[in-house]
């Protein structure tokens, strides 16, 4: 898949990532048990370029919609965790365990709110790796109108605050206008289930790749069209759609 534009939300917890740069260093001196007055400055000096390297790492692969940057993420963070934890216990050290808590607290924060930035309905459709598409929701079309072209499309997910569809003729290799509809162009969206329509406008955010399909976040819905967009959910809830 290919990143359309970068969510602000997604943004905002990427940047959280580089708090692990002045706890690197908090740690080392936690560690040494050393006076404020007397750090060992040098250490965590390279406890910090480290923690640097590395965060830029997991910020690149999480920007670039990298889910497994997510996986590897929570890993490291549990594996600093538990070392933590075992630090503290056969240090004896109150300093060390008060500070085994705040990271726990911290990468749980973290991890929780990444998964939740990256699991959106505009930036994962939920393909897995034997799928050709997206699994379609039952009985939901969607048309994407962009300037004079109107798109007939299936839809793979869809919430409050966005959806992700494909060209219905996909399979014959029938792709989006992604590259004509830009960052910040709003294409409009008519959604529709038996007798039911909503209409709303939304932004790419997210392709697939061959441009067959595109996660779009809505944009400037105001709070009737926001009230009838959460009915239309509740209604494919109803029929046994589950997000």
């Amino acid at each position: 898949m290919k990143l359309v534009s970068v969510p602000k939300g997604l943004r905002l917890a990427t940047a959280l990532v580089f708090m692990i740069v002045p706890l690197a260093a908090l740690e080392v001196a936690i560690v040494a048990r050393a006076p404020w007055w007397n750090l060992p400055l040098r250490n965590m000096a390279y406890a910090s370029g480290i923690a640097s390297v590395i965060c830029v790492a997991f910020s690149v692969a999480l920007l670039s919609g990298r889910k497994w940057a997510l996986y590897v993420m929570a890993c490291f963070a549990g594996v600093w965790v538990l070392a933590n934890g075992v630090i503290a216990i056969r240090m004896r050290y109150p300093g060390q365990g008060f500070f085994t808590v705040l990271l726990l607290f911290f990468v749980t924060v973290l991890v929780s709110w990444l998964w939740k930035e990256s699991s959106r309905s505009f930036f994962d459709p939920r393909l897995k790796w034997y799928q050709g598409l997206p699994k379609a929701i039952p009985g939901l079309r969607c048309t994407l109108i962009t300037g004079d072209k109107s798109i007939d499309c299936k839809v793979c997910r869809l919430d409050s605050e966005g959806a992700f569809i494909y060209h219905a003729a996909a399979d014959s290799g029938a792709a989006l206008p992604i590259e004509a509809l830009g960052r910040r162009n709003r294409s409009d969206l008519v959604f529709c289930f038996r007798d039911r329509q909503f209409r709303c406008c939304g932004v790419p955010m997210r392709s697939l790749h061959g441009r067959f399909g595109a996660g779009f976040q809505f944009q400037d819905v105001s709070s009737d069209t926001r009230k009838e967009l959460g009915d239309f959910v509740e209604l494919l809830w109803g029929e046994g759609y589950v997000q």
